[in-house]
Formats: structure tokens, sequence, C-alpha cells
């Protein structure tokens, strides 16, 4: 008989889970040019973009810009700031997909695309380019200044000047109308009211042909600061948790920028940032705390003469829990249990390995037995009362059973007669059908001590047998373990029986 000190009673229970430090994919916003625009054949396309990570410094992601017609286009990684440019004059005339991708250290990606024409590409079915140059969209102008409407129109076929065009606002209505000049400009002076404006210049050419472009922008009372929100753009998404950074310039007839009081609200959350402009009136702030939904935040900028303008985006918060980000139809909100694993998911079979493949919280479940989750003493299966009466013993046996993984593990218990002198314990113990091919541990515990009375190793079938001692009447509780130290691969389903004599 063999004593060993019972070094841990209590084990943690399973969990088929694989914990592991979430990366949240990057950012990407492509701020110039802005989706529709186009670029004269030859001439130079400024591409302006801004990304960002949440685990990846910006230096340290992977940029590449390419495009649906000419291929890949550039590769220079971000500065500090997570800002982004090249320049090209080398594209192929017509329409072109401009594509950002940008990969992380960790490995996760993001991208996003505008659409751009170079040359006559631009006018579809031979209809007119339009470009308005002034005012921008998304412009702040202030009603105290006669703004002029800038723009250019020109035809694959007619003279600029033969093309008929119209300028219509609202609210303000028809603001201009006329032929452009010889070149193909108009400039219109108007007095905008004081709001929010959709502009749209139309034009028709000899052909009927016609094509139109809209910007919408603010005009604000004259003395009230100006704002132009930079970044993120409005409409953009991101995942919980994910850094962003909101940055903006603004100024003022009067004040000074430093002097201006600058406020960032969301109508979710309230207050995000309270932060003066620099000297060249920028004013920025990065949070990783907003919740999730659809936030419209507000950035409210006032004067000494309190003064008061705003300005809105929309930013969408999503759970990333909701995103698929295996490509197995589940996410993790769906009952992935592990997102990264395609083969793991509500929809699979559980196969013979160590993970929950059908993520119904049991790693090879469909071979765990009928006493299960016995992993532990404070779970083990209880038999109750076994040979308690004076002089006699009694005998229990289970078949079916299975140690279904590596790690895990079967206790049992029970209670037995024990009285100094009268009657001692005399216990049996034999496990068949154990892997020969496996090192089996079958342990014995009398729980009043907590020690190890006796144990055997090895495959096939294990056998304890111990006497108690006659002066000892301390040893009325019992426990047996059975593990695996090298459990022998595709053995979930082979069953074993135990038979206990006490």
């Amino acid at each position: 008989m063999r004593a060993l000190p019972l070094l841990v009673l209590f084990l943690a229970a399973c969990n088929d889970r694989e914990l592991g430090t979430f990366n949240s994919p990057p950012s990407a916003t492509i701020l110039s040019p802005l989706d529709g625009d186009f670029v004269e054949p030859g001439g130079l396309a400024e591409f302006v973009a801004e990304v960002g990570d949440g685990q990846t410094d910006p230096p340290d992601l992977s940029i590449l810009w390419q495009s649906s017609v000419d291929g890949e286009l550039d590769s220079t990684p971000p500065d500090a700031s997570g800002n982004v440019y090249f320049a090209t004059n080398a594209l192929s005339s017509g329409p072109h997909t401009i594509t950002l991708m940008v990969v992380d250290e960790g490995g996760k990606s993001a991208s996003t695309s505008i659409g751009i024409t170079v040359g006559e590409g631009a006018n579809p079915m031979g209809s007119p380019t339009i470009t308005i140059l002034n005012p921008t969209d998304g412009a702040t102008l202030r009603s105290t200044e006669s703004n002029n409407v800038i723009a250019t129109v020109v035809d694959d076929i007619d003279a600029p000047d033969s093309l008929r065009a119209e300028i219509v606002d609202v609210p303000d209505g028809v603001i201009w109308s006329g032929n452009p000049s010889f070149t193909g400009n108009i400039s219109a002076a108007w007095n905008f009211s004081i709001g929010t404006h959709t502009l749209t210049l139309s034009a028709i050419d000899l052909e009927n042909k016609t094509a139109e472009q809209t910007v919408s922008f603010e005009v604000i009372d004259g003395g009230a600061p100006t704002i132009n929100i930079i970044s993120p753009a409005s409409g953009s998404a991101y995942d919980g948790g994910q850094p962003i950074r909101f940055e903006a310039t603004v100024g003022d007839d009067v004040t000074p920028v430093e002097q201006l009081q600058a406020e960032w609200v969301s109508d979710l959350q309230g207050s995000l940032s309270v932060t003066p402009p620099d000297s060249s009136g920028n004013v920025a702030f990065s949070t990783a705390g907003l919740v999730g939904g659809t936030h419209t935040i507000t950035l409210k900028v006032t004067d000494t003469d309190s003064k008061q303008s705003r300005k809105n985006i929309q930013v969408t918060i999503n759970d990333p829990n909701d995103r698929d980000d295996d490509g197995d139809g589940w996410t993790e909100n769906q009952g992935d249990c592990d997102d990264a694993s395609p083969v793991v998911n509500p929809d699979m079979q559980d196969i013979c390995d160590d993970k929950d493949n059908d993520c119904d919280g049991k790693v090879n479940g469909s071979d765990w037995d009928a006493y299960e989750e016995n992993d532990t003493l404070a779970t083990a299966y209880d038999f109750g009362d076994v040979g308690d009466s004076f002089w006699t013993n009694e005998t229990v046996r289970l078949s079916g059973l299975s140690i279904h993984k590596d790690g895990d593990e079967d206790w049992y218990r029970w209670a037995t007669g024990d009285i100094i002198i009268i009657d001692n314990v005399d216990i049996q113990v034999t496990v068949t059908g154990l892997p020969s091919n496996g090192d089996y541990v079958l342990e014995l515990y009398n729980i009043d001590d907590n020690s190890v009375r006796d144990s055997d190793s090895g495959g096939g079938t294990l056998r304890i047998h111990y006497v108690g001692d006659w002066l000892d009447d301390t040893e009325s509780d019992w426990a047996l373990r059975i593990y695996a130290a090298n459990w022998p691969n595709n053995s979930c389903s082979t069953t074993y029986d135990i038979t206990i004599t006490s």
C-alpha cells in the first residue's frame, strides 16, 4: 500500500474555448479624391487617406492602393498620425475603382473603395462633364459674404459655350442659368440664406444628353465660427473598442482661434471632448469608448461673442461579435464559440479532437458518459453508502464510462462503515477496458484526511486493494479519481468499466 499526499482536490472545470488577445481590424477612410470625381487625362491625381488600428502603430501598417484598371499603384506606409498620401499622373483613361487595403501586424485587414473617371470615360454616353469647384461638398459659408459658385462644364463633342446649364439651390431656388464660357467656366455670385443648402448644377448638350452634380454645404451667421470636420467621414462604421480620431478645423472672423470653445457631443453619450483649437484652428481628439449604435456626433464651436456654430456627422459602432471573422456563416453572438476557425460552429458535427466542434459547450460531447460532468471531487458522482453495514461488503459496478479527451477526469465517491476494532475498511477497485496504448492513473482518496491511500497506473486493467487500520475510525468517506497521464489520440469513444467492493 502506498500513501501519497493529496496535493489537489479541487480541479478547474473544463473550458472548451482558447482565450487570446482580441485583435480588432484596422480602419481606413479615403479623404481625396471623392467618390465620382473626374481626373483629366495625364493630370496629377492625388490620393489622401487616414488609417488607424487599435493594436498596430500607423507606420507599421501595410498599405496597398489598387486600381481596377491599372492594378497595384502604391504601398507607401502611413506617417505617425495615420496619414497616407501618394500621387500619380499615369492612370489609364476610363472609369477606375480605387481600393485602399490596410493590414495590421496581426493579419487583420480593412479596405475601402471609391470610383473615379479619367478622361472621356467621365462622360457616360457622351453627356457633359461637370465639376463644381466652389463651394465644396460639406463646406461652411458665411451669410455676410457674397459667395461665388465656380464650376466647369465641358463636353466630348460640343463646344462648352453651346451647352445649356442651370444652377438650382435648395432652399434659395434658381441662382443662375445660361451658357458656360468658351472654356467651359461658370461663375455666379450669390448671397445664400442661413441654413443647410443643396446646390445642383445641371447641363444639356446639343444631342440632348444631360449631366448634373450636387454639393451640400451650410451657411452660418456671418459672425459665427466656421467648422470643417475632416475625419471621420459621415457614415463611417467601426468595431466597438476600436480607436477613432475626430478632427476638424475651425475659425472665426473676430475671435482668435485659440480662444474659441470647441465641444464634441454624441446624442447617445453626451459630451465626448472639450478641447480648445490650436493656433492653426485644428481641434481633435481620439476615443475608443463609443457605445454600440449609430451616433450623431456634433461639433459645437462658440466664440467670445457667444455666437455658436454646429456641424454633425454620423458614426456607427458595431459589435465585433456580430462579425463573422472566419466566414463560416456564424458570428459569436449567433453561437460560434471559435470565430477564428471555420470548422467550429453550431452546424458542425462533433469529432474526436480537442475542440468543441458543434459549440454545445462540450468537447467531444457525443462521447460523454452518463456521469459527466464529474471532473472534480466537488462534482464527483456519489454512490451513497457502500458496505456501511456491520461485517459485510457491498459491490457496485458501472459500465460505458469514458475519458473522452485529454485532461478529462472521472471522480466517484461513497461512504462505508468504519468502527474502531469492530468494523474495518476493506476496499477493492478494478477498472477494465482502458486503452492499452495509454497511460492511465487510478487513485483512491480518503476524504476524511485528504490523502491518497493507494494508486495504480498503466493501460488495460488497473487494480487497487486497500485494507484500513483497525484502530483508525476516520476512514468512512472515499473517492476515486481516474485520469490519463498520456491520453491516446482518437480514444474519445473507448469505454471502460469499474467495480468497487467496499
